[in-house]
């Protein structure tokens, strides 16, 4: 199990002192918001020099026939999200992130740039949906880097699933790459897109752990894998392939190529194995208030097996 970072130690201690929490996030945004507004008055000749300037939607793009591209999918179905929603009580905002489309697009001469390796255009602004936001999200590691060239080039076809989700270009060693959710469903899903993509497309990984290759290679993409720990590259012709899943949000579409994709490697049906099990998260992070109260309510529904992970 992973041990908390001095980061996160330090966020645990100021959650007890909420004023002086607030006081130097406050102080910290302040700083932030100053320091953007005096880079972006820098202005370069190269477009390939400073921090981003903003956005573009790429869906947009391919609907008006500017860029190549397929959408696979205008949108996702999901449900109504009522007042009483969780989706809505969390106050995440999740549920102004659906519906969103799918789509693949072509982006000739493509300049990726970030940690989240985010393709920018000339103009200095970011594909909005490669920060798994249809407006962009500012948050996001690529906007906040300031880029200073452009990086090595890969000839030929490549597509990416490097993203500050499923797997950025540092890799994530203090938990043996990315987190496992993130790498399937924000990474890994976005592989549905291939087959509408040319044969030879090479696809863009962050550095691997051997269980995230793992279904790499149950996918035979063994040979067509780019590890990188760049945070510049340029592509010949890239494709983008975009998120197809979302935490927190409804995506039947990446569910099902999940399920045909790795289903057939799990284990037979046995009676020795549990029918339904609870999964018990023992981890520093994300853990339940009352967790053992829901696992005696699992337990008393006659579930068979508790995993501690």
């Amino acid at each position: 199990m992973a041990r908390p970072s001095l980061n996160l130690s330090l966020r645990n201690i100021l959650r007890r002192f909420p004023l002086l929490k607030g006081a130097l996030q406050y102080g910290r945004d302040l700083f932030r918001k100053a320091l953007g507004a005096t880079l972006c008055r820098l202005h370069f000749r190269n477009p390939f020099l400073g921090i981003p300037r903003g956005f573009y939607s790429g869906a947009e793009l391919v609907r008006s026939g500017f860029y190549e591209g397929k959408i696979i999918l205008p949108a996702q179905p999901c449900p109504v999200f009522t007042d009483d929603s969780l989706v809505k009580k969390c106050g995440l905002g999740q549920d102004g992130f659906q519906p969103w489309p799918v789509f693949c697009m072509r982006i000739p001469d493509a300049f990726l740039t970030g940690r989240s390796l985010v393709p920018r255009d000339p103009h200095g602004h970011l594909l909005a949906e490669a920060t798994f936001s249809q407006v962009g999200d500012t948050s996001d590691p690529a906007f906040q880097h300031f880029s200073l060239g452009r990086g090595e080039f890969i000839q030929g076809n490549a597509t990416s699933i490097v993203s500050r989700w499923g797997g950025d270009a540092r890799g994530n060693k203090r938990y043996g790459g990315a987190g496992y959710w993130h790498w399937l469903f924000d990474s890994v899903a976005r592989l549905s897109l291939l087959e509408a993509l040319p044969s030879d497309t090479k696809v863009i990984t962050p550095p691997l752990a051997p269980w995230m290759r793992w279904f790499l290679e149950r996918l035979d993409l063994g040979g067509r894998l780019l590890e990188t720990q760049a945070t510049a590259l340029r592509v010949e012709n890239f494709y983008f392939s975009s998120p197809s899943s979302m935490t927190g949000c409804w995506n039947p579409y990446a569910v099902n190529f999940l399920r045909r994709s790795f289903l057939p490697f799990g284990s037979p049906s046995s009676d020795s194995l549990p029918k339904r099990f609870y999964i018990l998260r023992e981890g520093y992070t994300r853990k339940i208030a009352n967790e053992w109260e829901v696992r005696e309510f699992f337990t008393t529904l006659g579930w068979l097996s508790l995993i501690h992970i």
